[in-house]
This record gives structure tokens, sequence and C-alpha cells, in this order.
């Protein structure tokens, strides 16, 4: 009878540690899942910052581009401001002249 106990006793810390042993070993599995998913996601971030860098010098030149049509554009619009600044100044003063004419 005490050997029965203590197999029985034995038998229950065996199913104990084999159903701890069955937890790790999910836990284990779950975490290599997340593990190769999270470096899936890494492979990929890796490839679109690779592309991302190799289209960099593209996205610059265009900028740069962008920058000099905006900068020649402004250029115009600021001699165009000139020309109409001085036109009006010389209309100015031709009327003035010719009301001077008038009131004499």
């Amino acid at each position: 009878e005490k050997f029965a106990g203590e197999t029985e006793a034995s038998l229950a810390r065996c199913k104990s540690r084999e159903l701890e042993l069955k937890r790790k070993a999910d836990r284990t599995e779950e975490l290599s899942r997340k593990l190769l998913a999270d470096q899936d996601r890494l492979e990929q971030d890796c490839e679109k910052l690779c592309t991302d860098q190799s289209q960099l010098p593209q996205h610059c030149a265009a900028m740069e581009n962008e920058h000099s049509e905006i900068a020649q554009k402004l250029r115009e619009d600021q001699d165009q401001l000139h020309r109409d600044r001085e036109s009006l100044e010389k209309e100015r003063s031709d009327l003035k002249s010719m009301r001077d004419g008038i009131l004499r």
C-alpha cells in the first residue's frame, strides 16, 4: 500500500511536470511563430528601405528641378512686377504732366 501511494504521488508529479513542459513547449512554439513573423516583417521593411534609398537620388533631382523652376518663375514675376511699377510710375507722371498742363 505504501508503494502504491508513492507510485500515485510519483505519477501525479510526472503529470504535473508533463503539463508544465507542454505549456513551455506551446509558449516556445508561439514565440517561434512570432519571431518568424517579425523576421519576415523586418525583411520586408529592409527591402522597402533599400528601394526608398535607391529612389532618393531621383527624388532629390526632381525636387532640385522643381526648385529651379520655382526660382525662375519667381525671378520672372519679380521682373514683371518691376516693369509694371515703372509703367505705373510713368503713367502717373504723364497724368500729372497732363493735369498740370490743363491747369495752367
